[in-house]
């Protein structure tokens, strides 16, 4: 099986990976990816393998990339460009997304902050279905993050008068679609008008 010039997209967090290439083989139920690759915008790359379980009990994911000045986050309130090690996993309800990053270029903007909404959930109910079509699968579970970003006069905090650069030490945990961002921001410089 192979990839090539695919893409990936999340509305929830801007993130755009383009070019995605990849060759795999099956293994049984078992999809095996080796050396995935792939850009996000302004020159970022994204490298790595993965297995993919189509087994019975359900669709299985374990992904690991290695980001270099990859923009995975990419919204009007806030930004950043990483680079280090980033896994997702999941067995097919839910999942997670941990890595272990350096901050290359990040961007919060105050007062702009963003709530995202989920996609409306519209009640369907549909007549004359034949008989021998299978029931429709259920809503998965959220995907959470457990994230360590650490970066050096590389986030930049503007908004409501501030124009500022901060080194930072955070952890970016919680679901994809209402993370919290927590830890240390030392200020380096700024104006505050």
């Amino acid at each position: 099986v192979r990839a090539d010039n695919a893409r990936f997209e999340s509305f929830l967090t801007g993130t755009i990976v383009e070019n995605i290439r990849g060759l795999g083989r099956f293994d049984g139920a078992r999809l095996q990816f080796r050396d995935i690759s792939g850009t996000t915008s302004g020159g970022g790359a994204v490298r790595g393998d993965g297995d993919f379980n189509f087994s019975a009990s359900g669709f299985g994911v374990d992904v690991r990339l290695q980001a270099t000045r990859a923009a995975l986050l990419v919204r009007d309130d806030v930004s950043g460009r990483v680079t280090g090690p980033i896994r997702i996993v999941s067995t097919g309800a839910g999942g997670s997304i941990s890595g272990d990053l350096q901050l290359d270029e990040g961007r919060y903007r105050l007062g702009q902050a963003t709530a995202v909404d989920a996609l409306p959930v519209i009640r369907v109910v549909e007549r004359n279905v034949p008989a021998d079509r299978p029931e429709p699968r259920l809503a998965t579970a959220p995907w959470s993050l457990d994230l360590h970003v650490r970066g050096s006069d590389s986030l930049i905090v503007t908004g409501l008068g501030l124009d500022s650069r901060w080194s930072s030490d955070l952890r970016v945990n919680g679901l994809v679609s209402n993370f919290a961002i927590s830890g240390v921001a030392r200020l380096s410089r700024g104006d505050y008008q």
